[in-house]
């Protein structure tokens, strides 16, 4: 068994914890959620959720994790009538979790409003309704929507050629420091990703994830999950990494035939900054400048020539606010690539002899 203890614990220690065993034949991990609070009172904690799970089916099997200082009674109801024959089942599984099953769903979406009630010092009813009521039931502690990561550009499905990059990048709008982690599905499970040729950085609020030279074995659903004090909210996407050999002459998905040398471009300020590569696909694939996640394209500085699969980008009169990490996505209705370089403005040299 592996343990980290955490000593007089701080509210900074909130956050996104995960655990990740490996052995000579693969990995596991599990996570969880940790909040400290400032104050804790163990005497006036009234029962409560802390989430709840599943939402409705043609056999409805809901689940709610329950917090309360001492165990309470539960009883499930509809229209304040206690769910009772062999329709119903309802079962406490351990760690805080209730489970309630019917054989099959009486709920229409107005008719009919569902709740569990708890008997302890003070009888208190929680619906289970699935819309933001319930949201705001789960932070009725002092916790606000607002204050769980807010993300802004979420991620979207797209197909890669073999051999190309898979970027994935993210705008996060949030005042308060979020934890960003890089997941991949493996069956039910997310995963942290471990292959070595994966790096991450952020920049401006925008957290990029680039895998260079992918495989078809590096396709799949990854996530993008962003955490704060008060929680976390995933976002993902799923890529396909398509074989060259699956496509003929009349089409082909956009790729770099050669990128640019340089991926740090050093300028000095009032000067032009020039980039060159050459791209391949069928039909011939649309070519997008990026800083961030904004296009920057028909910016009114930036300039594009193109002769045949030769394309060279211009950003004239660079100056210090230019300064930063720039993105060429070449992309058809095949499939997309990426290039990334870093643009460095420099003051002005002068001759110190004249």
């Amino acid at each position: 068994m592996a343990t980290l203890e955490i000593i007089s614990a701080a509210l900074e220690d909130s956050g996104y914890y995960a655990c990740l065993a490996k052995n000579p034949y693969g990995q596991a991990s599990t996570e969880a959620t940790i909040r400290v609070y400032p104050i804790y009172d163990a005497l006036s904690v009234e029962p409560s959720y802390t989430s709840i799970r599943n939402d409705k089916y043609k056999i409805m099997d809901k689940q709610s994790n329950i917090f309360g200082q001492l165990i309470p009674s539960i009883s499930c109801q509809t229209n304040e009538r206690i769910l009772r024959g062999n329709r119903y089942r309802s079962s406490t599984l351990g760690h805080g979790i209730f489970r309630l099953q019917t054989s099959e769903s009486d709920i229409s979406n107005n008719a009919h409003q569902h709740g569990v009630r708890f008997h302890g010092k003070e009888n208190s009813k929680i619906p289970l309704k699935n819309d933001d009521s319930i949201y705001n039931q789960l932070y009725n502690t002092g916790r606000k929507r607002e204050e769980l990561p807010q993300i802004s550009t979420s991620l979207a499905d797209y197909k890669v050629p073999a051999g190309g990059t898979i970027a994935l990048q993210v705008e996060i709008k949030d005042s308060l420091a979020p934890n960003v982690t890089w997941l991949r599905r493996n069956g039910e499970k997310k995963e942290p990703i471990s292959s070595p040729k994966t790096y991450t950085f952020s920049e401006s609020g925008v957290y990029t994830l680039i895998l260079p030279e992918a495989t078809e074995s590096e396709a799949g659903t990854y996530v993008c999950r962003v955490s704060n004090a008060y929680g976390h909210v995933d976002t993902s996407t799923t890529v396909e990494v398509i074989p060259l050999s699956k496509f003929d002459d009349l089409g082909k998905p956009a790729a770099f035939v050669s990128q640019p040398t340089d991926k740090t471009v050093h300028v000095t300020d009032g000067e032009a900054a020039s980039i060159s590569f050459r791209v391949s696909g069928i039909p011939k694939p649309k070519v997008i400048w990026m800083k961030g996640i904004k296009d920057i394209s028909d910016g009114p500085r930036t300039h594009k020539e193109a002769i045949d699969d030769y394309v060279r980008l211009t950003l004239n009169r660079v100056n210090s606010d230019d300064e930063g990490t720039y993105c060429i996505l070449v992309k058809n209705c095949y499939g997309c690539d990426r290039s990334f370089f870093t643009l460095k403005a420099e003051g002005e040299i002068f001759d110190s002899d004249i």
